[in-house]
């Protein structure tokens, strides 16, 4: 009998020492790893001190990015052999000296799931992650609008219906988000809490609310699996989010504090810990709190993009940002543009010059009284439309507002023309108030230019002042005519560059025209 159990001994490390040498996607040789046979695992010993670890963002009901190369990682014993199988694939590699191991799986062809997800390092060491989905994955990021939660928060209200969408959640089986923890750092973290979680009354109320619009309307209309890793963090300037090299190559401070937050120590602290997630973009709502240095606006914007690419070893991440909307006093002067109007202009030149991001225009949106405007659903649909327009080339979903691309003057009258504006322009209703639900009741506005068709244009004459349009009207499929009967020579021309914005020029697929300042050339 002692002969035959060590025969079975034998017999049995044969089989482990086989695992190691199976392929990818072999389960022939070690069958019981198959994803319906997980209860026929190895049961770990209880007396055996665990050293396997996987980050929280690879917990239970986790999204993982479709793809040929999608990361898993965590920590082992120093230099041990960790094996992953998930989905009927088997990969191995190497934890280094410090115990860090990372290696990647081809999801380019798996279907949705759900799957476990099995790491093993041996029989004595065994982690088991369930209903795992195979989907898009996106990383939304950015400041307090973008933090902003579904139900009530501290200093925030609720979206629209919050309850209501609460409720009907649970039926979005397929939506997921995973929470980044809140956490500043002044060096670089190796972990940060996160876990996923599936959309119910208790849960969705914590889901970022345009991130979960965003969700929902991607969903609907590509029918995948979809994660969100919320990574938002409510008062935080871009030199927050990026790292201490990236700021000193630029010429930036990186040891600037703004508002109880200094530079890179959201990036230790949110943004290193993460560096292994695989995601398809960056949904970014931020630059509130850098509105009071718009002049330099661009240039941050773009060291904090470079310095994600780079983390990410992705050159073209796409960023899917939004424009800031409407917000604060309504203004009757045609030059007031006041810093609020200024960011959003420099978020606009951002577009124009940092490839690989699209910017979504907002200005017909937004409360007067409260930054964080609760009509986020019009916010989440831009951002989805054009994520899949953009990133997945499904050009049938609007994407593009028009934009400014030249101005002639023709005697007093400026011609200007625009760009991407695909089947035409249009002029809609002017709103007549604005939401103040904050303060109720709302504030009505009065129209800077009555009697014409399109509203908050203006034109500066040669002493430098600023004067409504008298008239503007669409003239063709791009263009737009504007004139002013106290400026013989208009010398800039601007549209909707105020605080709280009533333009009503849209492009004829019902995206805003976004705003603009510019000069007028003189021949």
């Amino acid at each position: 009998m002692k002969r035959l159990y060590s025969v079975f001994a034998l017999i049995l490390l044969s089989m482990i020492l086989t695992s190691c040498a199976i392929q990818e996607g072999d389960s022939s040789v070690f069958p019981f790893f198959g994803t319906s046979a997980v209860s026929e695992l190895p049961e770990k010993r209880a007396d055996f001190a665990e050293k396997l670890a996987l980050p929280d963002l690879l917990s239970d009901h986790a999204v993982l990015q479709r793809g040929p190369a999608t990361n898993i990682w965590g920590k082992a014993s120093p230099n041990a052999a960790v094996h992953v199988y998930f989905a009927g694939k088997h990969v191995k590699c190497t934890a280094d000296e410090k115990g860090d191991w990372l290696t990647q799986l081809d999801l380019a062809n798996v279907k949705e799931g759900p799957f476990d997800l099995i790491v093993q390092t041996g029989e004595k060491e065994q982690l088991t992650r369930s209903d795992i989905l195979v989907g898009e994955v996106f990383l939304a990021g950015g400041q307090s609008n973008m933090e902003k939660r579904i139900g009530p928060w501290t200093g925030q209200q609720p979206v629209y219906d919050h309850e209501k969408i609460a409720k009907e959640s649970a039926a979005f089986t397929r939506i997921r988000c995973a929470n980044i923890e809140h956490k500043m750092s002044p060096v670089k973290l190796e972990s940060i809490p996160g876990k996923w979680e599936l959309p119910n009354e208790k849960t969705t109320p914590l889901f970022p609310a345009a991130a979960w619009f965003f969700a929902v309307e991607f969903q609907k209309q590509y029918n995948v699996p979809v994660g969100i890793i919320n990574n938002s963090h409510g008062g935080s300037k871009m030199q927050v989010w990026t790292s201490r090299e990236a700021l000193i190559a630029a010429g930036e401070d990186p040891d600037e504090e703004f508002r109880g937050k200094r530079s890179t120590q959201l990036y230790n602290a949110e943004v290193w810990p993460i560096r292994n997630a695989t995601f398809k973009a960056v949904l970014w709502y931020q630059g509130e709190q850098n509105g009071w240095e718009s002049e330099k606006f661009e240039k941050l914007f773009k060291v904090m993009i470079d310095d994600w690419r780079s983390l990410w070893k992705n050159p073209k991440l796409p960023f899917i940002f939004v424009q800031l909307p409407s917000f604060r006093d309504i203004t009757s002067d045609p030059a007031d543009a006041n810093y609020w109007a200024q960011t959003r202009e420099a978020q606009r030149m951002a577009a124009l010059h940092i490839p690989d991001t699209y910017m979504v225009v907002t200005t017909d949106t937004g409360e007067i009284a409260d930054v964080h405007t609760r009509d986020k659903l019009p916010i989440g649909e831009r951002l989805a439309w054009a994520t899949l327009n953009k990133v997945y080339g499904k050009t049938e979903f609007p994407a593009d507002s028009p934009i400014f691309k030249e101005a002639k003057r023709a005697g007093s009258n400026v011609i200007i023309k625009f760009d991407r504006i695909g089947d035409g322009l249009e002029a809609h209703a002017v709103k007549t108030k604005a939401v103040n639900k904050a303060k109720s009741p709302d504030v009505p506005y009065t129209r800077s230019s009555p009697n014409t068709e399109l509203e908050n244009f203006a034109l500066m004459d040669e002493s430098g002042k600023w004067h409504w349009a008298d008239e503007a009207k669409i003239t063709g499929k791009d263009t737009v005519s504007v004139s002013s009967k106290s400026v013989a020579v208009p010398v800039k021309i601007r549209y909707n560059l105020s605080s709280f914005a009533f333009g009503n020029l849209y492009g004829k697929n019902g995206l805003p025209a976004t705003q603009f300042e510019e000069d007028i050339p003189t021949k």
